[in-house]
């Protein structure tokens, strides 16, 4: 009987070894407190069994463990893909290139705007992404370029529709400078205006009437800076109040309009783009 029970716990004790063995070995510095907790658990089976607790309880609280384990570290169920297009402005750098690069890894067709075709954001996203990305050269102050854009997009689409839950994403801005409100230049002021309010204002205007026919949502990258006054941020937040109040309307007409509207307050970010 003896024998018998050394058996089962070589066994036991060899399966929670290997087990954390492997977890070190395809684990990266992120899969450490599971690596941890796996060693706390062979080390748990392992006092138990010296103090002479029946074989058949440690066999059963291996399998609860086992079972709730697997339970947790099941894959999230993901969302088909297939046919679903979001169109995004300012792709050149941050949150723009960043969500374009995402997208287009998880299988959606994305098309992204750039201000320069040549430049090395752009350069970065044909290497990096599949043929489904398509970009487009667009400067959203110029709404010459915002109604090709949208030729392009639909004559690409054909009969589809941009995608119902995420359909546009406004993202392109800018913020000119940081400075003192009385001593900002008027220019700065008109230079946020123009891109941050006037152009998102040209972009969502020219692609309402396709958001329409998807009944799809307009998701909008404003900042808190149009929330609350910051210091050295009176244009760039100025802008952004604009632009809030202008998309907080929109959603007030979400009835009638049929398109879903939301807003992105991201705060103070680094996103490692220059």
């Amino acid at each position: 009987m003896e024998d018998y029970l050394d058996w089962i716990y070589m066994g036991v004790m060899s399966a929670f070894v290997g087990g954390a063995m492997k977890k070190v070995l395809a684990s990266h510095v992120s899969a450490a407190p599971t690596v941890v907790a796996w060693l706390g658990v062979t080390l748990l089976v392992e006092r138990l069994w010296l103090f002479c607790v029946p074989a058949v309880l440690v066999l059963a609280a291996l399998c609860l463990a086992c079972c709730l384990y697997s339970v947790r570290t099941a894959p999230a169920p993901t969302l088909p893909v297939q046919g679903k297009a979001v169109f995004i402005t300012g792709c050149d750098t941050g949150f723009g290139k960043a969500a374009a690069r995402r997208l287009d890894a998880q299988g959606f067709e994305v098309f992204a705007t750039v201000l320069d075709l040549c430049g090395e954001g752009a350069r970065e996203l044909q290497k990096t992404c599949s043929p489904r990305l398509t970009l487009l050269q667009v400067d959203i102050t110029q709404p010459q370029q915002v109604q090709q854009a949208l030729l392009d997009t639909k004559a690409k689409l054909g009969l589809r529709a941009l995608w119902k839950s995420v359909g546009l994403v406004n993202n392109a801005g800018v913020c000119v400078n940081f400075g003192d409100a009385e001593l900002s230049l008027m220019s700065n002021y008109r230079g946020c205006m123009e891109v941050n309010f006037f152009g998102t204002l040209n972009v969502t205007k020219t692609f309402l009437p396709l958001l329409r026919q998807a009944k799809g949502r307009i998701v909008t990258i404003s900042s808190p800076a149009g929330e609350q006054p910051f210091p050295c941020l009176a244009a760039y937040g100025a802008s952004k109040a604009a632009l809030n109040l202008f998309i907080n309307t929109l959603r007030s007409r979400n009835g009638t309009l049929g398109v879903k509207v939301s807003t992105i307050l991201p705060s103070s970010y680094k996103t490692g783009e220059g």
